[in-house]
């Protein structure tokens, strides 16, 4: 998934961070059939929700 966004045998630090921040939120929001097809970010905050 990252090589969508980063293609192979490129710098990461050649990138914009707003681009790598709209980046990681694209994968983050992305559902996933071993989630179940919940977002990782779903995923994360239920089960901090759960601790509390």
């Amino acid at each position: 998934m990252l090589r969508e966004y980063f293609p192979k045998h490129q710098d990461i630090a050649q990138y914009p961070d707003d681009y790598i921040e709209k980046a990681v939120l694209a994968l983050n929001n992305r559902p996933r059939k071993c989630l179940q097809w919940r977002t990782p970010y779903e995923v994360h905050f239920d089960k901090a929700l759960h601790l509390v």
